[in-house]
């Protein structure tokens, strides 16, 4: 069945073109199909797209758009800018998806016509309007109560028409406030625009395509990068104001630190040891491409830092000692 309310959207960059294929494919199986399938693909990639792109027969067009590299925003903000009144869903290029995807974000949507409708949900916490680290979230919630929410956009996310705040659309903000970092873009601006955001009563456990490209990149948007940018567009926007005017309207729960499990707690602590140890200053001084690089480099530490500590499991953990050596680490990088 063909239905003409939405687009779906994506991006994909060479080393994850043999999973696009696949991931496209099985859009077929879908029990809803969209008015287009728009691909958003960087001038320099272009050139490099998988023939078998040509041969799919499908039951709706697939559009390759080609547009300025801005990584993984390239998801939505192109087509959002062509197609500012269209409900438009998100969607990775390494899941296979179930079949009744779409129409799950359709029956929420008819439910919540004004509300960005998400398949996989994070939830925050906060300590005096401020989010904590991003490490110390809630991933992955399966509530579907009047708490807030921050969309994952990858899984499958229904943004209706105009349901992001005009800067959205900026793309020289963001590659100065959040690049690499988009799912926290959009929840940015779906809070300035007063936009509920829900998550469908239906969960669906993710198989992606075999992929390990995009672990380096995961790494380091969740151990650094993210907290990184939040910070940054928290401050730049203002947001401890449009939170709390957000909440009261929508008459939102939020999270707070005393919220966390233990092993939450110990996680925010042992993050904010690392952003003591100036990080944050130091990724400050670095150009955006360098400092996506080297947040990469420094995870790959703090990921085996972590990874040490979930194994103790101990509060006595020296976070400190540990932040500290990842610092001068970074300070090592720098002066290559």
């Amino acid at each position: 069945m063909k239905n003409e309310r939405f687009i779906v959207s994506m991006t994909s960059y060479p080393p994850r073109f043999n999973n696009l294929v696949n991931c496209i494919r099985s859009l077929k199986e879908q029990t809803v199909y969209p008015e287009k399938l728009i691909l958003n693909v960087s001038f320099k990639d272009v050139a490099f797209l998988p023939n078998e792109l040509q041969d799919l027969q499908f039951p709706f067009p697939i559009e390759i758009n080609s547009t300025e590299d801005i990584g993984p925003a390239k998801k939505l903000i192109p087509t959002l800018k062509m197609y500012p009144n269209t409900s438009i869903v998100t969607i990775d290029d390494d899941i296979n998806y179930p079949s009744n995807l779409l129409q799950n974000l359709l029956d929420e949507s008819a439910l919540n016509p004004n509300a960005i409708i998400c398949s996989r949900a994070h939830e925050p916490s906060f300590v005096g309007g401020s989010p904590n680290p991003y490490v110390s979230w809630r991933f992955e919630v399966t509530n579907h109560s009047n708490r807030l929410f921050c969309p994952t956009s990858g899984a499958g996310t229904l943004f209706p028409p105009r349901s992001l705040h005009e800067d959205a659309c900026d793309i020289e903000q963001y590659k100065s406030l959040s690049f690499s970092s988009d799912d926290l873009w959009y929840w940015i601006h779906a809070i300035r625009n007063r936009t509920p955001i829900i998550k469908t009563r239906e969960s669906f456990q993710i198989h992606e395509f075999t992929n390990d490209v995009a672990a380096p990149l995961h790494s380091a948007n969740i151990m650094v990068l993210n907290s990184y940018n939040l910070e940054k567009m928290w401050l730049s926007f203002d947001m401890k104001t449009e939170l709390l005017e957000y909440c009261d309207k929508l008459q939102l729960k939020i999270s707070t630190k005393e919220d966390l499990s233990e092993y939450q707690r110990m996680l925010l602590d042992f993050r904010l040891c690392f952003s003591n140890a100036t990080l944050y200053e130091l990724l400050d001084s670095l150009p955006i491409h360098l400092r996506v690089k080297t947040a990469r480099e420094v995870s790959v530490g703090y990921q085996k830092s972590l990874e040490l500590m979930i194994l103790s499991r101990s509060l006595s953990f020296s976070f400190r000692q540990v932040a500290n050596n990842l610092a001068r680490k970074i300070r090592k990088i720098l002066m290559k």
